[in-house]
């Protein structure tokens, strides 16, 4: 067990960006001067940095560690866990393994990126520190769920992360719209949340712990044909997946999503399209193959894959018939959320061959990755266009990529990583996930999968044509490209979308350890 001054250095990743956002928060009160916007975001970017840093070095530690994964500070105080409630989890009140040690490193990446972009970005906003204290609070949130070993330790982190992000939602909140799309999104996570506390409960009465592996280890042990238990466990996994499925964005519970998406400052679309909703599908990963044996509970992994399959339907035949750029995006951000939660759902399939679970988990968790880099990219570049002609309207933007050739190279190369065009990384992750479910004999789901893919193509090259090709509109043609500190970080995101596609054996084999643990921890 580690001692208490090395459990501390473990909680690093969540102390640097919590603890910044209440410094950021003071500095941002009491500093005076026309600089202050300026260094409270240069002060921000320190902290995301720092926490950067110290997941990377966790990295390490976890791959030092015997069995890959670290429990930090035992409950209660000082207490080793009985071995006979061991399992592939631990028992830990923070448990960091391969896969949050994936989740965060996208967690601080992208957050990083966008406190940079966000000085130029917001600098005529007022209320910054707030702003900029919400956003470290969001991501010290988010890497607080996926270090979480315990309920209550996951639930008070989930609240710290989903609170920000309805106040990030509505910062603008003496603009009608954003104001309308963050209550709506408030009122909808609340229920998710409810949902979340209440199977909580019924799995603390069934089970006498609160302990994620612990919860796992004891259902495994309940006898699984009482048809009492079959109901309220059944009932609990339908409760799990529906509170984080709002968050996830899997239709039909996605209906928050293009409002607040479109409504949100561009850096902060950017971030719940590319890492807030990634938390409520790892949630559903972690607890459901933590807690549910897919080979006694057999019909989630099945209903779980279907609504994995309409999300991606829903998503594409909306994002169609938009003319609003961000509102067409925030579509397509549900359409990869229906990949990614597909490549889960086989995992969860019953009798399905550790092959197939492990290809599609990799998929899942590397088609996070290429999700947050290109359409975390994508809706910093629409801010950017919304920067110079202050609208989002296809129509008026009609001709923009002209006068912008750099926003504009970086949006297409974004937007082809998504199509899943090689050699960009987007292809590698469509790939496995699609391989995954023919390992597992689903051929129907995989032609669905490739028809959905074939779908994008056709609203994203949409897209790049208006963009392009299309006469400038009078707009457009006063358009010039925003300052360097905007594009700062789209281009690094754009460096990484194809350095990774050519060189993707690293992040693969990271993506390959973080499934992993998921499989292993199967009951």
């Amino acid at each position: 067990m580690p001692d208490i001054f090395t459990g501390w250095i473990h909680l690093l990743p969540i102390i640097l960006p919590l603890g910044g956002a209440l410094l950021v928060a003071l500095f941002g009160k009491t500093a005076k001067g026309s600089h202050t916007s300026r260094n409270l975001g240069l002060l921000t970017a320190a902290f995301m940095f720092a926490s950067l840093l110290s997941i990377i070095s966790l990295y390490y530690q976890v791959m030092a560690a015997p069995d890959k994964f670290i429990d930090v500070f035992y409950w209660p105080p000082g207490a080793m866990p009985d071995p006979a409630t061991l399992s592939a989890l631990g028992s830990g009140l923070l448990h960091i393994d391969m896969l949050s040690v994936f989740m965060s490193v996208m967690f601080a990446f992208l957050g990083f990126l966008v406190v940079v972009y966000s000085i130029k970005y917001m600098e005529a906003d007022s209320g910054l520190f707030l702003y900029y204290a919400l956003l470290l609070t969001l991501v010290g949130g988010m890497i607080g769920v996926v270090y979480a070993g315990d309920f209550l330790t996951l639930f008070i982190f989930w609240e710290t992360m989903s609170v920000s992000s309805y106040a990030l939602v509505a910062f603008r909140r003496h603009e009608e719209e954003p104001l309308e799309a963050g209550i709506k999104y408030f009122l909808l996570s609340a229920v998710g949340s409810t949902l979340i506390l209440f199977s909580a409960s019924i799995l603390y009465g069934l089970t006498g712990t609160i302990n994620l592996a612990g919860i796992g280890h004891s259902l495994a042990a309940l006898p699984p044909d009482s048809p009492a238990t079959q109901g309220v466990v059944l009932l609990t996994i339908m409760g799990l997946i529906i509170g984080f499925g709002v968050k996830a964005a899997i239709a039909p519970l996605a209906t928050w999503l293009p409002d607040a998406h479109p409504a949100a400052p561009s850096g902060i679309s950017a971030m719940l399209s590319g890492v807030v909703i990634m938390t409520g599908s790892y949630a559903i990963i972690r607890t459901c193959l933590l807690f549910f044996s897919p080979a006694v509970y057999m019909d989630y992994g099945y209903v779980l894959s279907w609504f994995a399959l309409f999300t991606m339907v829903y998503g594409n035949l909306m994002a169609l018939t938009q003319k609003d750029l961000k509102r067409l995006l925030a579509f397509s951000t549900i359409v990869n959320v229906g990949y990614i939660v597909f490549g889960f759902s086989i995992a969860m399939m019953p009798n399905v061959s550790e092959a197939a679970a492990y290809y599609s988990l990799t998929g899942a968790l590397f088609h996070m990755t290429t999700h947050m880099l290109a359409k975390g990219m994508l809706f910093l570049c629409a801010g950017i266009f919304l920067h110079a002609i202050h609208s989002r309207d296809l129509d008026q933007l009609r001709g923009i990529g002209r006068r912008m050739p750099v926003t504009m190279l970086c949006f297409t190369i974004g937007a082809l990583s998504l199509i899943g065009v090689p050699p960009l990384v987007g292809f590698y992750s469509k790939f496995f996930i699609i391989w995954g479910s023919v390992v597992a004999g689903a051929y129907i789901a995989a032609a669905i999968l490739v028809i959905n893919s074939a779908f994008s193509v056709a609203y994203y090259l949409r897209i790049i044509q208006i963009l392009v090709f299309a006469e400038p509109s009078p707009e457009a043609a006063t358009a010039h490209e925003a300052p360097w500190s905007m594009r700062f970080s789209i281009i690094v995101l754009t460096l990484f979308i194809i350095g990774m596609g050519l060189f993707p054996h690293f992040f693969l084999t990271v993506a390959n350890l973080a499934a992993l643990g998921p499989i292993q921890s199967v009951p």
